[in-house]
């Protein structure tokens, strides 16, 4: 074993172990030094590849046992068939036991068993030696699993941001689309009793998806930030167009509704008109713009891969 490098035994020779002798490849401090199967012929074979890929010298064992007793193994990497998955572990936690091996650590390829019981098993047995364990989920933080997730999260942002959106324009019309002193009338109802900046709530949630989606998270508190500046401001101007106009009206509204995030009306909902084809209508320009950026961002992650 090289100097402060972890040895790894590895039992399984097939499919799994050896995907994860490629994956050793982008390890620095880690080295495959055993490998152990029932099948002589795979093990070797496995343990050839692990010299070939530079990963390791790694050698074969007669057992599981021969390999636990090994001092330059340190850690056992599980990669054998499910279905011999609680007699791995129970043979690798009896060497451990007999003072046979002294093993860091135990990773288990996923699934960790095949049903609940045999998971609470293996789970009994490492804890008995107190011995560190982890789940083998080589794909969880992967670019692409990653990728969707952001997908995801940042869709649901925007549906709803694009929702809470056109409910304000279809109660107040689209006169919320400009910054204008002609406002005829208060509106009260729909999504404006829940807040009193709905398009903007809604343009923030909004913006917040596709940060989501482009995967740049650290511009998340930054983008926070423009957006509490950049609309505080806005909002401080048009309240005092509206106090202006309505007075008592606007204070009593505003002393009742908050101005960012939207909470239940406490009396009785006021009912009101809403053109929802007029909102549907003001917004086709809006949707050209989320399809654009959700272009460029499948080109990106296309192009990433």
């Amino acid at each position: 074993m090289g100097k402060n490098r972890l040895g790894i035994g590895i039992v399984g020779s097939g499919f799994n172990a050896r995907f994860h002798l490629q994956a050793f490849l982008g390890l620095r401090d880690a080295e495959v030094l055993g490998i152990w199967s029932p099948n002589e012929k795979n093990t070797a074979e496995a343990a050839g590849i692990a010299r070939n890929l530079d990963v390791g010298e790694a050698r074969t064992y007669r057992s599981i046992s021969e390999m636990v007793a090994d001092p330059s193994i340190e850690a056992i990497w599980l990669c054998g068939p499910n279905h011999a998955r609680v007699e791995n572990v129970e043979e690798i936690v009896s060497c451990i036991e007999r003072g046979k091996g002294t093993l860091k650590g135990l990773a288990c390829e996923k699934p960790l068993a095949r049903n609940v019981a045999e998971a609470k098993r293996v789970l009994e047995s490492v804890a008995r030696v107190n011995l560190r364990h982890g789940y083998l989920e080589n794909q969880l933080f992967a670019p692409a699993v990653m990728s969707g997730w952001n997908w995801l999260a940042g869709g649901i942002l925007i549906v709803i941001g694009e929702w809470i959106r056109m409910s304000g324009v279809a109660a107040a019309g689209t006169v919320t689309r400009r910054r204008s002193r002609d406002v005829q009338r208060l509106v009260t109802y729909g999504i404006f009793r829940w807040v009193r900046n709905p398009l903007y709530v809604g343009n923030f949630l909004i913006w917040m998806g596709f940060v989501v989606i482009s995967g740049v998270l650290w511009f998340l508190p930054l983008a926070v930030l423009l957006f509490a500046v950049e609309y505080s401001l806005i909002v401080a101007y048009e309240e005092g167009v509206l106090e202006s106009i309505f007075g008592a009206e606007y204070l009593d509204y505003k002393r009742t509704t908050p101005r960012w995030i939207p909470r239940p009306p406490g009396s009785r909902a006021e009912t009101g008109p809403h053109d929802w084809g007029e909102a549907w209508r003001s917004e086709i320009s809006t949707f050209m713009q989320y399809a654009a950026l959700i272009l460029v961002f499948s080109i990106k992650d296309f192009l990433a891969k």
